[in-house]
């Protein structure tokens, strides 16, 4: 192997290669990345064994060949180098790396130890473009259930229906439901686990062009997505998510139409004040049209806030948890939200009056 390549491109590889690398100390080998040059192309291999990712960039070639290099060891030296080119060369087991005024050698682990790339085989293939990935899994992945001894609703549930790619997400107290759109005969649906879908995340991001389309194969373990600089595979989680659609109410007590602004700045302003249940206290004022809400913490003081508010319905009063009511009002681009109240120990569904591809449902605690 002997390659030259632009810093900047090899840094940003490594930095999503790194956090592919397996965490078993007793598997050494899981730290190192597979660099291999075919071409003008240089690939980068990581796994941890539940999910493997092969990142490629443009380099050029003067000698193709393959090694396994210790991934942190190199990104930490490729981060400190000034200069923008640098020459990767391959010395018995050894990497060179080479730039104007510096020269390191880093010893590399034995070929044959590291685990070949999965192969999934045959499955279901669809094509969607990377932005309504990232659109769907943005909303979802942080509302999953951080218990692993239920590892079905510790993932998101994708399926397809009605022309909707359909993301939902639950941790039994709260779930989060988007939907893009996506014309697809094909009928499928799987469970990807939080961790990795959140690792899926940052490699579609850091595409430098989201309307490429990413090739997904599915099958009953495992999933594959490509784009055109990078391959991820990860295990699918088994097992039947819940039939969440009927935790959603379908009819209403109260309906309050408020500014997204001004109730995400004031909760967020509450928080400062709030008790170690993260109580914050809602009171729909239907007389006075407008939304209050509180804060009390015995050691710090206490909070409050009104502002107008278009009720229908009955005035309640009711208590949620103030970080997972901020947690989902921040996924909403729209002016305005609806907060839709079932009852005071009810669900209460939150959407936007201009966009019904997204919802938010959060049980309240307790009453006030």
């Amino acid at each position: 192997m002997n390659i030259t390549c632009l810093k900047n491109h090899l840094l940003k590889a490594l930095n999503l290669s790194s956090s592919q690398m397996g965490k078993n100390q007793n598997i050494p080998i899981l730290q190192g990345g597979f660099l291999k040059t075919q071409k003008n192309q240089l690939s980068i291999e990581t796994t941890n064994l539940e999910s493997s990712l092969r990142v490629f960039i443009q380099v050029k070639t003067e000698k193709e060949g393959e090694i396994i290099a210790p991934i942190k060891t190199l990104m930490n030296l490729i981060s400190n180098l000034k200069d923008e080119k640098i020459k990767l060369e391959k010395k018995d087991n050894n990497l060179e790396i080479l730039s104007q005024n510096s020269k390191a050698l880093i010893k590399c682990y034995p070929l044959e130890e590291f685990p070949s790339f999965p192969s999934i085989g045959e499955g279901i293939k669809i094509n969607i473009p990377i932005k309504d990935l990232i659109a769907g899994l943005k909303p979802t992945a942080n509302f999953v259930s951080k218990n692993e001894t239920k590892p079905e609703i510790s993932s998101i549930f994708i399926f397809n229906k009605e022309n909707f790619l359909n993301f939902a997400a639950t941790d039994s107290f709260r779930l989060s439901e988007k939907k893009v759109n996506f014309i697809e005969e094909k009928n499928f649906s799987f469970l990807i686990p939080s961790k990795h879908s959140q690792e899926l995340i940052k490699i579609l991001e850091s595409g430098e062009n989201p309307q490429e389309t990413a090739e997904i194969t599915i099958n009953q373990n495992q999933i594959l997505f490509k784009g055109r600089d990078f391959e991820y595979l990860s295990v699918l989680t088994s097992g039947e998510f819940p039939e969440y659609k009927k935790l959603i109410p379908d009819s209403f007590v109260s309906e309050a139409l408020v500014s997204l602004k001004d109730l995400t700045e004031a909760i967020r302003s509450s928080t400062i004040f709030s008790n170690r249940l993260n109580e914050i206290f809602l009171f729909l004022n239907k007389e006075k049209q407008n939304l209050e809400i509180k804060t009390l913490n015995a050691d710090l003081g206490e909070y409050s806030a009104k502002f107008p508010a278009q009720i229908k319905g009955d005035s309640l009063n009711l208590t949620f948890n103030c970080e997972y009511l901020l947690d989902g009002l921040e996924n909403f681009k729209t002016d305005e939200i609806s907060l839709n109240f079932a009852g005071e120990t009810k669900p209460l569904l939150i959407k936007s009056s201009q966009d019904s591809s997204l919802l938010y449902l959060i049980m309240p605690m307790k009453n006030y």
